[in-house]
């Protein structure tokens, strides 16, 4: 059975590029492009890890996070944002200690996202 990420992302260029690379790395892919579309799909479609971009249109991608760590059927999801603040924000939150959270800034190298989600649920 094929792993599912969620992709949270309302650029369509990156939409495509993970969808594309992600399914040929052998991930079924979901999208979201907002953060209430997000919560609803990790829901229903139960996905092994999310990458979440920290810029949408109706809610910061951290509080779609949040709301995520919350629940005790999301909270141990692992999620990899993917944002152009990189440097707006500080090392330390970037991989909190035994977190299960990482940032990527934006533009990203998918073979590195790659690496990342093969650390997570290989």
């Amino acid at each position: 059975m094929r792993k599912k990420i969620l992709v949270v992302d309302d650029d369509p260029v990156v939409i495509e590029m993970l969808q594309s690379g992600l399914s040929r790395s052998g991930y079924e892919v979901v999208i979201a492009r907002q953060g209430k579309e997000a919560i609803q799909k990790v829901r229903e479609d139960q996905p092994s890890l999310v990458v979440l971009d920290v810029m949408l249109p109706d809610m910061d991608g951290t509080e779609v996070a949040t709301i995520l760590r919350e629940n005790d059927a999301t909270q141990k999801i692992p999620i990899i944002y993917i944002t152009v603040l990189i440097g707006k924000i500080h090392p330390a939150e970037q991989t909190p200690p035994g977190s299960n959270t990482v940032v990527l800034g934006k533009p990203f190298d998918l073979n590195e996202l790659l690496v990342k989600i093969n650390s997570f649920i290989g």
